[in-house]
């Protein structure tokens, strides 16, 4: 009787609201740090998608520079690059300038739509 009396004891100790309260605490703190952790998880795997990406960007540009240069060591494109940033020519090759002419109006239409200045633009073109 006496172990049975000591076993009740044991359980309403363990089964009292206090341990119930202590063990509810520490749940909540686990659970919390648990959270925590795993919102920096889903941070870092952000970042790592992110760092990626750049990299990626920084490889493919690594790339075009280093055909740039490679394309600089030969002789055309050193002469492509001098011809562009100088503006030279060989001697015996000329150089031709292409001016866009400046826009014309030609609907014929004109800013003096009265008739007074309809009949001054005539007589201007009179004396052209």
């Amino acid at each position: 009787m006496e172990d049975y009396k000591a076993k009740q004891r044991i359980r309403k100790k363990i089964y009292s609201p206090w341990v119930f309260i202590v063990l509810l605490v520490i749940t909540v703190v686990l659970t919390k740090g648990a959270w925590g952790v795993f919102f920096k998880q889903q941070e870092s795997a952000q970042n790592l998608d992110k760092v990626r990406a750049e990299l990626a960007k920084a490889e493919q540009r690594e790339a075009e520079l280093e055909a740039g240069v490679s394309y600089l060591k030969t002789e055309e494109g050193i002469e492509e690059e001098i011809r562009d940033k100088y503006s030279v020519a060989r001697p015996g090759e000329e150089l031709v300038l292409i001016v866009e002419p400046k826009d014309i109006d030609v609907s014929g239409e004109n800013s003096n739509d009265s008739w007074w200045g309809r009949v001054g633009t005539w007589f201007g073109n009179l004396f052209e």
